[in-house]
């Protein structure tokens, strides 16, 4: 119903399309609300974290992210292999974060080649997330 009555645009004297502003102060809203909802949710849980089984999970989890950092840019940066924004790319892509990737891009100043390595490497680095999460929980 929603896209049939975008396509209308108006009914009368009813609009049926939000201005760009509006749409985005909802979702920002809305992105808002959830992230503080699982702040709260998880903010009691904060103490565990400092037992010795959390700094362990925790000093697991970066040991992992660097080995994985250092196998791509290892394989990457040989010469003539990968370009720095390929490979800047490929390591956020392996890193499954948006965030790293715009400050890739940035850094890339131009292309599109670090969004091509992001899109190549993210497929395969979330599988092998999903696979080693199961492993360690069976470990």
């Amino acid at each position: 119903m929603s896209l049939i009555l975008g396509r209308l645009v108006r009914t009368g004297k009813l609009v049926w399309v939000l201005p760009y502003e509006t749409n985005n102060v909802l979702r920002q809203f809305g992105l808002l609300v959830f992230l503080a909802a699982v702040g709260v949710g998880s903010g009691s849980q904060l103490t565990t974290l400092f037992g010795r089984e959390g700094l362990a999970l925790a000093g697991l989890g970066a040991l992992i992210t660097v080995a994985v950092n250092l196998l791509v840019l290892g394989l990457l940066s040989g010469p003539g292999r990968a370009s720095a924004a390929q490979t800047m790319g490929a390591c956020s892509g392996a890193q499954t974060q948006p965030a790293t990737l715009a400050v890739a891009r940035d850094l890339a100043a131009g292309g599109d080649d670090v969004y091509i390595a992001y899109a190549v490497v993210y497929p395969a680095a979330m599988i092998a997330k999903i696979l080693l999460a199961q492993l360690i929980a069976v470990l």
